[in-house]
């Protein structure tokens, strides 16, 4: 087939592709790489437990991965810092709150997925109602969101890897919400990029507040 053409998602019919496992893989290679067609047949279903599960598997690996290649690649650095006589306490402490999130990632990494989809999903519906996009139900747009952290994937690769699936996801999830709930890009747009915005600004404003107070703390006479 050259063209792949979309009832629903793969993962919602596997016994089309063969089983559960080639239907995830499709699935994601749909949601990546055929992201048209793929959030149309998105907005054509109604279950929640498929996109939901499989948001949560892409958070949760991607999570848990990233943190463990982190882990793998400052465990030199640790190493480095000791020999040359860095502060043995400061360095196991670092050393463990790194373990220490690596263990929290492997066995509740699925809770903050579930977490970070449902409460996305909540935001970026309400908004996009107030724009007047919201042609379906909070159903359809947690679906969307489900199948947009495709990317999550991404985060394992070092350094770029987190900035790239952020992109990647934000792109997604506005083509997903303007073609599953048939809007107009303008408005999945603002729905999507409003809350980082918003988020951005706060965290300006936090920094420079916290910039002032210590360094009138810094200037203040003892």
């Amino acid at each position: 087939m050259d063209k792949m053409v979309y009832n629903l998602p793969p993962l919602e019919e596997s016994h089309r592709y063969g089983g559960w496992l080639n239907a995830f893989v499709q699935t994601w290679l749909g949601a990546c790489f055929r992201p048209l067609d793929f959030f149309y047949s998105v907005g054509r279903g109604v279950s929640l437990s498929e996109p939901l599960l499989f948001g949560m598997i892409m958070g949760w690996v991607g999570a848990f991965l990233s943190s463990l290649i982190s882990l793998i690649f400052n465990i030199p650095m640790f190493w480095f810092l000791r020999a040359i006589g860095g502060e043995q306490v400061s360095t196991a402490h670092a050393m463990m709150s790194q373990v220490a999130w690596v263990v929290v990632y492997a066995f509740f990494g699925w809770l903050f997925a579930l977490l970070g989809i449902s409460l996305s999903g909540l935001i970026l519906h309400l908004l996009l109602y107030l724009l007047g996009g919201a042609s379906k139900s909070l159903a359809t747009t947690c679906r969307v969101i489900g199948y947009a952290w495709a990317p999550q994937i991404f985060n394992i690769v070092p350094f770029v890897g987190q900035l790239v699936s952020f992109i990647y996801i934000v792109i997604l999830e506005i083509i997903g919400l303007a073609h599953a709930h048939e809007t107009e890009y303008w408005r999945s747009a603002i729905a999507v990029l409003l809350p980082i915005l918003l988020g951005c600004c706060c965290a300006v404003v936090l920094i420079g507040y916290l910039a002032v107070l210590f360094a009138g703390l810094a200037t203040a006479p003892h």
